[in-house]
């Protein structure tokens, strides 16, 4: 294959023969110079002469992403932490309506009053309609129901201690 370039000069025409190792060569390195002239004009134009605020807008977005994560998990430790003190703090009234209970049992008892007249261990009446069983959950009472159940419980009891008293 034989290609041939036609170059204008001042003195006339000229034939440059592409077939040729020689010439081949110094097109390559033309052609890479070019190549490499308008990279690097790219590059110094593009940071040189774009905006410098151009990436705040992606970096002000992370910024607050990376505040709201932060947030998010203090508010998180907060609420375990509260969800733990209230887990203990029904412990406690927990355990106290047992022992409230033993001493209603005792007192009831020293005072000959039958235990059904008495019943400290059973759980209060509610009033309303009954729930249907079915619709009952299996899963574990939630810590809220779990409270007013107790605070039920101890309405009971302190009805009852009036009563004995």
């Amino acid at each position: 294959m034989n290609v041939q370039l036609l170059i204008s000069s001042g003195r006339g025409p000229k034939t440059v023969d592409l077939s040729e190792k020689k010439n081949q060569l110094i097109l390559l390195v033309i052609m890479l110079v070019t190549v490499l002239l308008l990279l690097t004009s790219g590059y110094f134009l593009a940071k040189y002469l774009a905006p410098v605020n151009s990436g705040n807008g992606v970096d002000k977005w992370y910024t607050s992403l990376l505040k709201e994560r932060k947030d998010i998990k203090q508010i998180s430790e907060r609420a375990t932490n509260d969800i733990n003190a209230l887990a203990l703090s029904i412990g406690k009234m927990e355990a106290r309506s047992i022992r409230l209970d033993a001493l209603g049992s005792r007192l009831a008892t020293l005072a000959g009053l039958g235990e059904d007249e008495f019943d400290f261990t059973g759980t209060p009446a509610v009033g309303g309609p009954e729930d249907d069983i079915s619709t009952v959950s299996s899963q574990l009472p939630d810590l809220l129901d779990r409270f007013t159940e107790l605070q039920r419980q101890i309405d009971d009891r302190q009805n009852k201690f009036l009563l004995l008293e």
